[in-house]
């Protein structure tokens, strides 16, 4: 006799939990009672107003963090001692891009704000008031429960720079009488993070991956190597080259970029005739650099951050001219530090110890790390990787070029949110999508659901003695 296997045809979604039918008839809503507007009471403060989000959707610093398509709620308190005449109490969410017109310290909108929605949490609307009384909010604890739906709409990140920031905040606010100022909480700030995927395109800084390359990262094989050429004029019977395996990483997942320097043998008739002499050192660089470019009318700021450092000795010894003989190629290789929010930077094994201690303002620096962002029309968020070689001889140490000219190799590098092999939603756009610019409906704004009614006080606890039964699909 053959078992029948049975599979479920879709997994629930927050819509089938929103819209199921209640266990047990709720308790009816007690009716509003109402005040003259003239009578000149009930307008005490509350006591506690503030505003929070379910632990569940909190980053490990606390902060509520969302990214498209997520679906976050929390709690709006208000405690009051006394009733409170008001119009009602409102829940508002709102996203600002700003720059820095004039001065570093003043950021202004330029264009409007990302969006602004809001929704009312009880109360009254503006249309529904006759004009003589107000609604009165009773006194003790209440709680209003929010949800709060993102669209699949790639907002810029969560950001702050002197030239330019992206906030987003939620609050609450009790609207009295009219010209009265109304009772806030303060701003819950989100911490939005954009679905930046490890397919980026074409980098064009100095260097461009081949055709090849770029096709068979789109098929999700991983991203191609870079290898790039140092010229050392000065040490002409070695040719230096730097390889980096990938050049897209993964925040928080990625730790580090792994850097290899080949070092070949170009001539080895030099080599015989110099053995007697010490072979100079090198010193190897590497140094990871964010850039901030601002773009807007007349206004052009470009910043660049350093994030991390590491750099390393090597000397050509005659044990390893001596094998090079044999294998012509030495590799050395080196891990450049990819610090990311939440992690406190602790230097790698292969950098020296000056480039491990770093100071309290450049930590603070690191743990802002972000990731690439280029669909914005007013700012961009790139990285690279600057690498450079300095030999030295005795205690004199010159560069690889003239004697105050050093030459350098930059590296771009593309920071994402995304595993490699996971891709994007379909549905997902930037915020500078012509799409997203010409709806006026919400389809492209954060929308505010009715929070779902909790099932768990409705059902009895079970006996632990008599437990329901195990039903297992065959």
């Amino acid at each position: 006799m053959s078992s029948t296997r049975y599979e479920l045809e879709r997994q629930l979604s927050i819509h089938d939990y929103r819209d199921a039918p209640p266990l047990s008839t709720p308790p009816p809503i007690a009716p509003l009672r109402y005040a003259t507007i003239g009578s000149g009471q009930y307008r005490r403060p509350p006591q506690r107003f503030y505003i929070k989000a379910d632990s569940e959707h909190q980053n490990p610093h606390g902060q509520l963090s969302c990214h498209p398509g997520s679906i976050f709620h929390g709690k709006v308190v208000v405690e009051l001692a006394d009733p409170l005449m008001c119009l009602h109490l409102k829940l508002i969410f709102k996203g600002e891009e700003k720059i820095a017109t004039h001065t570093k310290s003043q950021h202004r909108l330029v264009d409007g704000r990302l969006f602004a929605v809001r929704t009312l949490l009880w109360g009254l609307h503006q249309d529904e008031n006759s004009g003589d009384t107000l609604p009165i909010l009773e006194p003790g604890h209440h709680e209003f429960p929010y949800m709060i739906e993102m669209p699949m709409v790639n907002y810029p990140p969560s950001f702050h720079h002197p030239y330019v920031s992206c906030c987003y905040t939620l609050f609450a606010s009790i609207e009295r009488l009219h010209g009265e100022r109304p009772f806030q909480t303060q701003h819950l700030t989100v911490d939005f993070k954009p679905i930046i995927s490890m397919t980026p395109p074409i980098l064009n800084l100095n260097h461009r991956p081949s055709s090849s390359n770029a096709s068979s990262a789109a098929a999700g094989v991983p991203s191609p190597s870079i290898r790039q050429k140092i010229p050392l004029p000065q040490l002409p019977s070695y040719d230096i080259q730097v390889v980096l395996s990938h050049y897209s990483f993964t925040l928080p997942q990625a730790t580090h970029i792994p850097i290899r320097w080949l070092m070949t043998e170009t001539s080895s008739h030099n080599l015989k005739m110099k053995s007697s002499a010490t072979p100079p050192t090198l010193l190897l660089q590497a140094k990871l650099q964010r850039s901030i470019k601002v773009t807007h009318t007349t206004i052009y700021q470009e910043d660049y951050t350093t994030i991390s450092r590491a750099e390393r000795s090597w000397q050509p010894c005659r044990r390893q001219q001596q094998q090079q003989q044999q294998q012509p190629e030495v590799a050395v290789d080196m891990r450049l530090p990819l610090v990311f929010a939440g992690e406190d930077y602790g230097g790698s094994s292969s950098s020296s110890s000056s480039s491990s201690s770093m100071s309290k303002a450049a930590k603070q620096i690191t743990m802002a790390l972000h990731p690439t962002m280029e669909y914005s029309k007013k700012f961009r968020i790139q990285y690279r990787v600057i690498l450079s070689v300095k030999m030295r001889q005795g205690s004199k140490l010159s560069g690889t070029g003239h004697k105050k000219k050093k030459q350098t190799v930059i590296l771009p590098i593309h920071i994402a949110t995304l595993c490699q092999g996971t891709k994007p939603p379909a549905a997902l756009v930037p915020f500078t999508h012509q799409e997203v610019l010409d709806d006026d409906t919400m389809h492209t704004k954060p929308k505010f659901l009715p929070p779902p009614p909790c099932h768990l006080n409705d059902l009895p606890p079970y006996d632990p003695k008599d437990k329901p039964p195990a039903y297992l699909l065959a």
